[in-house]
């Protein structure tokens, strides 16, 4: 069910602000959406969500607790695992890396990969 609250969440998130495009280096946002669809898809929401709390009133559903702390040491750790994979071979898609920067991409890879790990530290209390 949380899963199913988070994607209705997140979509209501895109239709009311799609992402700021300065925000994203590595993406660029386009919203595709047509505006004339908007509306049934947020009528669609809200049946969802209508659902959802029908559910947990019928049938006494206690609500999670969400630990901002795990939420984002969670995150971190996916990140830190897609950091550990990236190679120049891995991010054609994003563009071709040259031969000569291969190193260097490593080298920037792996400061990367130590900030991340910094952040979790300091996002466990460890600092």
């Amino acid at each position: 069910m949380r899963a199913l609250e988070e994607a209705v969440l997140e979509t209501e998130r895109a239709l009311d602000s799609p992402s700021n495009d300065l925000a994203y280096l590595m993406a660029e946002h386009v919203d595709d959406i047509t505006v004339s669809a908007k509306p049934a898809i947020r009528a669609k929401l809200r049946e969802i969500r209508t659902g959802i709390r029908e559910m947990k009133e019928r049938y006494g559903l206690r609500a999670q607790s969400l630990s901002t702390r795990r939420q984002l040491l969670a995150r971190l750790s996916v990140v830190a695992v897609e950091l550990a994979e990236c190679t120049p071979g891995r991010l054609r898609g994003l563009g071709e890396v040259p031969k000569g920067q291969h190193e260097p991409l490593d080298e920037l890879i792996s400061r990367l990969e130590k900030m991340v790990n910094d952040l979790k530290r300091l996002i466990r209390g460890d600092a």
